[in-house]
């Protein structure tokens, strides 16, 4: 699932099911997925490993069927993690969609909630399906809003739930609700370990993944309300042609990296650059040099937004060069020391760091159905993800940021921009890679948060939905007050 993983970091800021004001409509749209939504979800409705490949061979681009069986086995992944999905309508924005991309919305029995499919084309074959995304979606706009709820009831609810999919074995880790300060739930399911039957705990560690690029985020703001860096000032004042080369460097500015619109991609994270290369020698950042020194520009910086790995760990080098620290040593001192976040870190895997939680995945490879995560994992995690982290500690994240502890109050409403360029009531940030799936938010305006870690590659997603809804439903409760 390499390959795999790289579109699925595309939704990983926000989804495009979120970005914008929409309408749903039963009229069918002429674009050419139009035509390929019931097939799809026929195949994985079945259950069937044969229809699934068939699907894939017949109706996905030359990237996928390239790599059949891990394309196979991560729409098993959905079908096992979602249930049977029953098709509403499709779904349009303000902000118009390419002829190109559609987005189905369906609903999902399982997971109690209504899910996004995003389905985009190939540009040389428009029957072929270049990208297919599943996350969360808002509330059906031709439905009535579900009826409000008491914080009482939905956490009653949202602890039943979960229970649910972990029985299930869908979901495992550890979530914590909150409302600013007060915790209204905490809890953790599952295995932290299947090979010792070890139980995860709420103070049990999990990897953030993309989550911890919130870290370089507030680091970098850090500096330019030290006035140390000028969210204007190009990428070549910091970084050598040992990194980039400055004819791509000195068009970037340090803004760009975070916001996403630097133009760079993620071949540096690409398969092909690790899959033969030992994960042992990413210890550093500077490790990483003869890989980033490879990337080329996809778009011109600034035009449009591009997720990028490669992007945020360069902030990461400009923060080591700003301060003449390592990013780790910056990262523990002004914001995990700062926050009180005792139980969070960048630690090495070889490391025996007591009680982190191991991550799966679902295999059809051998007897038990899981594989783990161990030679999936870089060493280390960096400026792009990987830091290792507790729901309390990452509540304790959220109250800094809250109370403008790691940043002044200007600094933060500039951070929280960064995180929600499409003006949502919430800001945050989602991680998946194999055997994690994390999911960090928070709504300014009520000061709920939320605080998902799995060990699963699919489980906060899994429950991610639910919550949002029931959250919804609350919020719906307060604005009548």
């Amino acid at each position: 699932m390499k390959f795999l993983l790289a579109f699925i970091f595309v939704s990983s800021l926000i989804p495009i099911s979120t970005q914008a004001s929409y309408i749903d409509s039963s009229e069918p749209v002429d674009k050419p997925a139009q035509s390929l939504i019931k097939p799809l979800l026929n195949a994985l409705n079945s259950g069937d490993d044969k229809l699934i490949r068939e699907f894939v061979i017949n109706h996905f681009n030359r990237d996928w069927t390239a790599q059949i069986d891990e394309s196979v086995l991560y729409l098993n992944l959905i079908a096992t993690t979602n249930g049977k999905l029953k098709l509403h309508y499709s779904r349009d924005y303000t902000k118009k969609l390419p002829d190109s991309e559609m987005v189905f919305i369906v609903y999902s029995a399982l997971n109690e909630s209504w899910r996004a499919i995003t389905l985009i084309t190939d540009e040389q074959d428009e029957d072929r399906i270049s990208l297919l995304d599943l996350s969360p979606a808002r509330w059906p706009s031709d439905l009535p809003s579900p009826a409000t709820i008491s914080e009482s009831l939905a956490i009653s609810k949202l602890s039943q739930f979960v229970q649910k999919m972990s029985d299930k074995d869908v979901f495992s880790g550890a979530i914590l609700f909150a409302l600013g300060n007060k915790v209204l739930m905490k809890q953790a399911f599952g295995e932290a370990s299947k090979r010792y039957n070890v139980i995860n705990q709420t103070d049990t560690k999990f990897n953030l993944a993309s989550v911890g690029k919130m870290f370089t985020g507030v680091a970098i703001v850090q500096l330019i309300q030290s006035q140390k860096i000028k969210s204007g000032d190009k990428l070549s004042q910091y970084l050598g042609d040992n990194w980039l080369d400055k004819s791509i460097s000195q068009n970037i500015t340090v803004e760009q990296l975070l916001t996403h619109t630097s133009g760079l991609g993620n071949n540096a994270f690409g398969k092909n650059n690790f899959e033969l290369l030992s994960k042992n020698t990413f210890r550093d950042l500077v490790d990483y040099q003869p890989l980033i020194k490879k990337e080329k520009l996809i778009s011109e910086p600034g035009s449009q937004f591009n997720y990028s790995n490669t992007g945020i760990f360069l902030a990461g080098v400009v923060i080591e060069k700003v301060t003449g620290m390592s990013y780790f040593d910056y990262i523990q001192k002004n914001i995990f020391d700062v926050a009180g976040m005792d139980n969070s870190g960048f630690f090495d895997m070889d490391e025996p760091v007591s009680n982190v939680a191991t991550g799966y995945e679902r295999t059809q490879s051998n007897k038990t159905g899981w594989r783990n995560n161990w030679f999936e994992h870089f060493i280390k995690g960096s400026p792009a993800g990987g830091a290792v982290s507790t729901v309390e500690d990452m509540h304790k994240f959220a109250q800094a940021l809250m109370a403008n502890r790691l940043l002044d109050k200007a600094m933060t409403k500039k951070l929280m921009a960064y995180y929600n360029p499409y003006g949502n009531n919430f800001v945050g940030h989602t991680g998946m890679h194999f055997g994690i799936n994390t999911e960090f938010v928070m709504f300014p305006q009520t000061e709920y948060i939320i605080v998902i870690l799995s060990n699963y590659t699919t489980g906060a997603s899994s429950v991610s939905g639910k919550l949002h809804q029931l959250i919804k439903q609350i919020e719906s409760v307060k604005n009548n007050q």
